[in-house]
């Protein structure tokens, strides 16, 4: 269900669904990756699903499945190593010491070693066959990023596959970028900072003055073309004895051929973020398949539950401790455009939950500043925000109005959201409402 979190640009739900449709005949890559705290960027290959984690030193994994099992083709994982052992010493030397520890640890067994820069930093790149009840060829890339650090990159998978995977491995590689995560640090704590600032400073009378009853609509399109809608609602709430609002949206999408995705979400949070509840449902329907997702999630004081169920198919990971001074709540989240100060180009970041890793991403609101737009054929003035789920992500650009409102929307996948009237999203799909009322209320 992290697609489905994409709070209004629910497109990469679909790019998922269609990108597994086949094995691809060459080398081809996706978007880029960036972990800009660590210090690396690299595009990995289409058609895997990522994984992070933060509690070992395997930071993201991509795996690619086989499409007809579901059972696992190959990985391909990025770790951070750290040897005081290695420190300073000659990579020619390291080299020959890290095979014999893999050779002992590992029961992985180099058929070749060779020492040249990679992205321009010293590195050396092991070949060979991790030995076990299962044997699968490895290519292992040590790049030294400074002293004793090093970032390992290594592609996993069966002996039979040891040529395509490691023409995969070099695609990857040859995109890799090191870079300086200082910078990228002291920048994240001065966008936390600001964040936790604006989240302590809400109360339960600031929260009521930000929430817009509404209905209100707005229209999905791509390339000019009307290809979906969207129904959201805002309401002051209670629950739990706690003071907070509701918000809740239905959306429809059209995709390519016959592809309809439809959402439901509904989402409570309280104005101190000590208690939280939220449902998304989603179906997606491709080639007279309908695939169901759910996702039911609750927050008391810091510990956050959630259950994800796709086709009857249940999965509730451990509780986990939310952020306590940047966590954003999943209502918040609509109301983020109201809650800064539009006049004061700035950057906000906060944690948001993410279901499918069980943990949190980091997530930047911008404030860039005014620009005047085209809206419904005239032009208005409005404020130019962009909006980063996560530090890999590509920003979802906006313009709101000076109240904070949301005018328009672009993802970086070419889908544009526009407010609209009611009658407008009518106009252009007039069973909107019976489509509605078969989400639910």
């Amino acid at each position: 269900m992290t697609r489905m979190q994409i709070i209004l640009i629910p497109t990469g739900f679909f790019l998922a669904a269609v990108a597994l449709s086949g094995e691809a005949e060459k080398i081809e890559l996706g978007r880029l990756y960036i972990d800009p705290l660590t210090g690396f960027s690299l595009r990995p290959p289409v058609n895997t699903a990522r994984t992070r984690t933060s509690v070992s030193s395997c930071l993201v994994t991509w795996t690619r499945r086989d499409e007809k099992t579901g059972a696992i083709l190959w990985t391909l994982s990025v770790f951070r190593r750290s040897d005081p052992d290695l420190k300073d010493a000659d990579l020619q030397a390291c080299s020959r010491r890290l095979a014999t520890r893999f050779r002992t640890t590992d029961r992985f067994e180099a058929d070749s070693v060779e020492v040249a820069p990679l992205a321009g930093r010293p590195a050396v790149t092991y070949r060979g066959v991790a030995k076990g009840r299962v044997r699968f060829w490895q290519r292992r890339v040590w790049v030294l990023r400074q002293k004793q650090d090093f970032l390992e990159f290594r592609i996993s998978g069966p002996t039979n596959m040891r040529n395509h995977l490691d023409e995969i491995c070099s695609a990857v590689l040859a995109t890799l970028e090191i870079t300086d995560p200082v910078r990228a640090k002291v920048q994240r704590k001065t966008n936390l900072d600001r964040g936790g600032t604006l989240l302590a400073a809400l109360t339960d009378k600031k929260l009521a003055a930000l929430i817009r009853t509404g209905p209100h609509w707005f229209l999905y399109r791509r390339k000019g073309q009307a290809v979906g809608f969207m129904r959201q609602v805002e309401l002051p709430a209670t629950k739990s004895g706690k003071s907070g609002c509701v918000v809740k949206a239905w959306i429809w999408l059209s995709g390519p051929g016959e592809q309809v995705m439809r959402i439901r979400r509904e989402m409570f949070t309280a104005a101190d973020r000590s208690a939280e509840t939220w449902v998304e449902v989603g179906w997606l329907r491709t080639d007279r398949k309908t695939t169901r997702l759910s996702e039911r999630g609750s927050k008391t004081g810091e510990q956050i539950v959630c259950k994800v169920i796709r086709d009857g198919k249940a999965k509730t990971p451990r509780s986990v401790t939310a952020p306590k001074a940047n966590y954003l709540p999943r209502a918040m989240v609509w109301l983020l455009g109201r809650m800064v100060n539009s006049e004061t180009p700035a950057s906000y970041a906060f944690a948001t939950y993410d279901a499918t890793g069980n943990n949190f991403n980091l997530r930047t609101f911008t404030v860039e500043g005014p620009e005047e737009i085209e809206l419904s054929g005239r032009r208005v003035q409005a404020v130019r925000v962009t909006d980063q789920l996560s530090a890999d992500a590509p920003p979802a650009t906006m313009w709101i109005d000076k109240k904070g409102n949301l005018l328009i929307m672009e993802a970086a996948g070419g889908l544009v959201m526009e407010v609209a009237t009611g009658q407008a999203v009518l106009r252009r799909f007039p069973n909107a409402e019976e489509i509605i009322k078969t989400m639910g209320p």
